[in-house]
């Protein structure tokens, strides 16, 4: 036997029912649409500009412990001078002191 012919109202509820399937299916394209969108710029610039400046960051890091290192070596060679220094100071006072014995 022939299927039953659907109704008006049953024909358009069917059709609705496939239109808001439809719209949704659209919507969820358009926003996967977007997500992908969002997905290519991360991809294609911020990712990289994110790399790129924690590079600089690195070599700005690496650059002031170079400096640090040499501050260091600067600092240091000020204490072993200063060191020097107070020992040539002592030794002229003990000169001066044995100098000032023999002139007596």
């Amino acid at each position: 036997s022939p299927a039953p012919v659907p109704t008006k109202a049953q024909a358009n509820a069917e059709y609705g029912d496939q239109e808001a399937e439809a719209e949704k299916r659209f919507i969820n394209l358009k926003s996967l649409g977007s997500v992908k969108t969002e997905l290519d710029i991360l991809e294609r610039e911020t990712i990289p500009s994110t790399k790129s400046a924690i590079s600089e960051l690195n070599r700005g890091i690496r650059s002031n412990r170079e400096e640090v290192k040499d501050l260091t070596t600067g600092v240091d060679s000020m204490v072993r001078a200063e060191e020097e220094a107070r020992s040539m100071a002592s030794d002229l006072d003990h000169i001066d002191r044995l100098q000032k014995e023999c002139h007596k």
